[in-house]
Parts: C-alpha cells; sequence; structure tokens
C-alpha cells in the first residue's frame, strides 16, 4: 500500500519518514484493523473452548500467543500515530494524537498487555 510504503528504487522498499499522523482510513490502517480484527475473532472462538476443555498449550499454541502478544503491543505503539477526528475535522499533527492517546485508551491498553505479557512469560516458564 502507498500508504505506508514508498519505492527508493525498483528493488528498495522503505517506510516513509512520519512527518504528520497516519489517517485512521488508510489502505495501510485499514490492513492493521483487518488483522486485529481476525486476531480477536480467534481469540474468540479458541480462548473459550481452551478454558471450557482444559486444553494444555503446546509450542504451537505458546507460539501463536507471543505473536498476537507481540502484535498488541505494536498496535500499541501505532495507536499514538494515528490521528482521529473531532468534530469531524481529521487531526494528523503527531502531538495531538500521542496526547489524545495518553487520555483515552493508552492506560487500559497497557494494563491489557502487561497483564498477558505476564500471564504468557509465566505459562513459559512454569
Amino acid at each position: 500500500s502507498s500508504d505506508c510504503f514508498t519505492m527508493k528504487n525498483s528493488s528498495h522498499l522503505r517506510f516513509k519518514r512520519m512527518r504528520t499522523a497516519l489517517d485512521p482510513n488508510s489502505g495501510c490502517r485499514m490492513l492493521v484493523e483487518l488483522i486485529t480484527t481476525l486476531i480477536c475473532l480467534h481469540d474468540a472462538l479458541v480462548l473459550p473452548y481452551t478454558l471450557a476443555w482444559n486444553v494444555k498449550s503446546n509450542s504451537t499454541t505458546m507460539t501463536i500467543r507471543c505473536a498476537f502478544l507481540s502484535w498488541w503491543w505494536g498496535e500499541m505503539v501505532l495507536n499514538f500515530f494515528t490521528g482521529y477526528y473531532t468534530n469531524g475535522q481529521l487531526v494528523l499533527d503527531i502531538k495531538q494524537t500521542v496526547r489524545r492517546y495518553f487520555i483515552t485508551f493508552f492506560a487500559f491498553d497497557l494494563i491489557i498487555n502487561i497483564i498477558e505479557s505476564v500471564y504468557v512469560t509465566l505459562e513459559i516458564i512454569i
């Protein structure tokens, strides 16, 4: 997607330097939202089954959990740099997007990610 990448030449793909926040309706952000939705769907289907039938973790399930946990941390970082709408106006100023994320969902996301990180870490070492 041209939202996320720029071509330096035909053989090099590099990330654009962000001077403004990412448009929340961009193709790049929509891809992130699609992947996030698929992860949520997976969790909504697999976690109840796992808990109800006391399914033990194995290397495959732990790899998936670690990958998803990494996704959530990365998505949390991306939220700092994603624009938002206020009163119908798109805000793409990085300082404003960081501030808004801090005062809205940052604490919730951080707590959830820390709890899940501790849980996964304990499951790996125990």
